[in-house]
């Protein structure tokens, strides 16, 4: 069965390979896309640091996500420095907290390229190389060619998420554990 992970993802896990992979598609700007993430997956990973892990590929849309063809380079070009995961982590946490108001400010840059020990100005540069433009559009490409139309969209080892409910995702997470 087909995980339905982007080119090129970051899995980010404890142990590789793990018996459950969660694929999220959206932005860390979606504040929709940041309750699934801390209420539900990123939970789901902490109660099964060896087992479950978690992937995203970039989706979002310009209107209600200004920031997130931004916040998509960032990471993508963290990615190229191995540190796709903390990127991840950290952009969440960044956009979550009230002063940003879940956009990306200069200071929340500045805050992210420091908890990843990059240097922000070569940080943006990479943002725009010619490398993470054809990633960001390998994301895009293969988001559209699995059906992904909205922030969040979720697959559990490949399977897409049945129904707009945590409940439902902590089921298909269980229910893959127990195979």
């Amino acid at each position: 069965q087909q995980m339905k992970v982007p080119p090129g993802a970051w899995i980010c896990t404890a142990k590789s390979p793990t018996k459950v992979t969660i694929a999220l598609y959206g932005t860390p700007q979606c504040a929709i896309t940041r309750d699934w993430y801390f209420g539900t997956i990123a939970p789901l990973v902490k109660q099964h640091p060896d087992k479950v892990s978690i992937v995203m590929g970039q989706f979002w849309f310009a209107r209600p996500h200004p920031d997130g063809e931004e916040i998509a380079r960032l990471m993508l070009a963290a990615r190229q420095h191995g540190k796709f995961c903390s990127a991840m982590k950290s952009l969440f946490d960044l956009l979550a907290l009230e002063a940003s108001a879940g956009r990306l400010t200069p200071a929340g840059k500045k805050a992210l390229a420091t908890q990843l020990g990059l240097d922000l100005g070569a940080l943006e540069a990479e943002a725009s190389s010619a490398t993470v433009t054809s990633a960001l559009q390998a994301d895009k490409d293969y988001a559209a060619s699995i059906g992904v139309k909205a922030t969040p969209t979720i697959f559990v080892n490949g399977r897409p998420l049945p129904r707009f409910d945590k409940q439902a995702l902590r089921s298909m997470v269980e229910e893959e554990l127990n195979k």
